[in-house]
C-alpha cells in the first residue's frame, strides 16, 4: 500500500486527518495523545480493516489501541491486545451504512512518548484471527479455514514447505485481496489427525 505520514493536528474527532482505503499511515503517539484517520464514502457492506504495527517495531514497549468508529462517534469494534500479534491490535467491521469511519489510535493508557511510533493499515484487506488446523505436515496439500474475519469464514489451500517450520505463516487471500500479514502455522513431520465428533464417550 502507499505510505503516508500523519500529519498534526489530528487529536480532534471533528477534524481528524483524511486517508484512502488500502493506505499505511506512519505515525507516533506522544503522552496523551489520540490521533484519528477518516476514510469517506465507505459503502454499506465493505469491509474496513485496520492492523497497528507498534510492538513489532522493536522500539519499545508501546500498548497500543485502536478502535474504529462511524460518523457519529459510536464505536463499532475495538481492539487493545490480540490473540494474533499480542499487544499489536487489529480490528475489522463490514460497513453497516454508507457513510464516513474513523479508526481512533492512541496508547491504551492515554501514554506515549517519541518512540511509540506506529505503522497503521487501513483498508479491504482480510483479516482472520485464527486459522484451522494450525498446522499440518511438510511437503503435503492442506486445506484450511480462516476464521474470524468480519465477512464470515473462507478456506483455502496451501502447498506446505518440504522441511519442518516450527515459525511459518499463511497469507490468507480473500475475494482478491491479501492480509497484510501471516497467521501463525506449524509445519511439522507428523500427520495431523482433527478431532470428529462424537468423541464423548468412551
Amino acid at each position: 500500500y502507499p505510505a503516508v505520514a500523519e500529519t498534526e493536528p489530528n487529536s480532534d474527532f471533528d477534524k481528524p486527518q483524511k486517508v484512502l482505503l488500502n493506505t499505511v499511515v506512519t505515525g507516533v503517539v506522544q503522552n496523551e495523545d489520540v490521533d484519528y484517520y477518516m476514510v469517506e464514502n465507505v459503502k454499506k457492506g465493505q469491509r474496513i480493516s485496520a492492523e497497528l504495527v507498534g510492538i513489532r517495531l522493536g522500539r519499545v514497549l508501546f500498548d497500543a489501541y485502536l478502535a474504529i468508529m462511524n460518523a457519529r462517534r459510536f464505536e463499532l469494534a475495538a481492539s487493545d491486545d490480540s490473540a494474533l500479534f499480542v499487544q499489536d491490535p487489529v480490528t475489522s467491521i463490514v460497513a453497516p451504512e454508507d457513510g464516513n469511519y474513523v479508526v481512533q489510535v492512541r496508547e491504551a493508557a492515554y501514554g506515549g512518548d517519541d518512540n511509540s511510533r506506529y505503522r497503521l493499515l487501513i483498508g479491504t484487506f482480510p483479516r482472520p484471527l485464527a486459522v484451522y488446523p494450525p498446522g499440518g505436515k511438510a511437503g503435503t496439500d492442506i486445506q484450511v479455514t480462516f476464521i474470524g474475519d468480519q465477512a464470515g469464514q473462507w478456506q483455502q489451500t496451501f502447498k506446505l514447505p518440504d522441511q519442518r517450520r516450527d515459525k511459518y505463516g499463511l497469507i490468507a487471500t480473500h475475494n482478491g485481496d491479501d492480509a497484510p500479514s501471516a497467521n501463525p502455522f506449524r509445519v511439522s513431520t507428523f500427520d495431523n489427525v482433527l478431532e470428529a465428533e462424537p468423541n464423548n464417550q468412551l
